[in-house]
């Protein structure tokens, strides 16, 4: 038959397309193309520049130099505004026009744009804060334990003492003398940190940071669901714990660690 000669050649699909509505083909002008088209262009517009970024933030974290971090910090701006431009744009979309769920998803991650919310200057202010408290992290050290004139980093030197040593004395000097060379001076920068981070949180919609990360998450419920799980692995976690703990009571002695409460940090 005619049909079957269609079909044959393999035109059935066009015979379709051509018995369908115009309208059903390809609306351009309707508001899940649009959304569809937006989210495609933006995916690859940021994977283009995610790139970049990862490289420029890579090159600072291996290398860490006042160039490198100019150049990791302006390529972390302008992926953050970026983002911002973006997230503007897809807080357009009306989403309850929009029947894709992979769009709608997309969409909605989309429009909570994190710190890129704050005034460019306060997130450049955000993004060199965080970056010197990397800084300081990644770059402080300490005199050894035992002649208090060599200086440890924390990679590899106090990694493989706090792994290997089973010197209980030393382990606390390396442990409490690593947090007043890192941990100490980031804490005023860390004020300024959630200070900012909560400012962000408030001008996306949300009561506060802690909030707005929870959010890529996509359930309203994420914060009953994990307490649900902690106390569902709580158990197993305590006789953990108190085996551990009675391993080193009986390597260091009760006078070290005791056979009850908590573990020593540094231990």
């Amino acid at each position: 038959t005619k049909m079957q000669w269609w079909l044959a050649a393999g035109l059935g699909p066009l015979l379709v397309l051509a018995q369908e509505p115009v309208q059903t083909a390809l609306d351009y002008n309707s508001v899940e193309y649009k959304a569809k088209k937006f989210v495609d262009d933006a995916e690859e517009t940021l994977r283009i520049q995610a790139i970049s970024s990862t490289f420029a933030s890579w090159g600072y974290e291996s290398n860490i130099t006042d160039a490198t971090q100019k150049v990791s910090e302006a390529s972390q701006t302008q992926f953050e505004l970026l983002n911002k431009k973006l997230g503007k744009e897809a807080q357009m979309f009306d989403i309850t026009q929009i029947e894709d769920h992979e769009v709608i998803r997309k969409l909605k991650l989309m429009k909570n744009i994190g710190t890129a919310a704050l005034p460019e200057k306060k997130l450049k202010e955000f993004i060199s804060l965080t970056s010197n408290m990397g800084k300081k992290y990644s770059t402080a050290k300490v005199f050894d334990f035992e002649t208090r004139k060599k200086k440890f980093s924390l990679e590899p030197e106090l990694t493989e003492m706090l792994a290997k040593s089973r010197n209980a004395e030393e382990l606390k000097y390396y442990w409490e003398q690593w947090r007043e060379s890192s941990g100490k001076q980031i804490k005023s920068m860390y004020h300024t940190y959630v200070d900012l981070y909560n400012e962000a949180a408030k001008i996306n919609g949300f009561k506060d940071a802690s909030i707005m990360k929870v959010d890529p998450y996509e359930s309203d419920t994420f914060q009953e669901e994990m307490e649900e799980t902690w106390l569902g692995l709580k158990p197993l976690y305590e006789q953990l714990h108190a085996y551990v703990r009675n391993k080193l009571h009986t390597s260091y002695g009760k006078e070290i660690v005791k056979n009850s409460g908590p573990i020593p940090a540094h231990l």
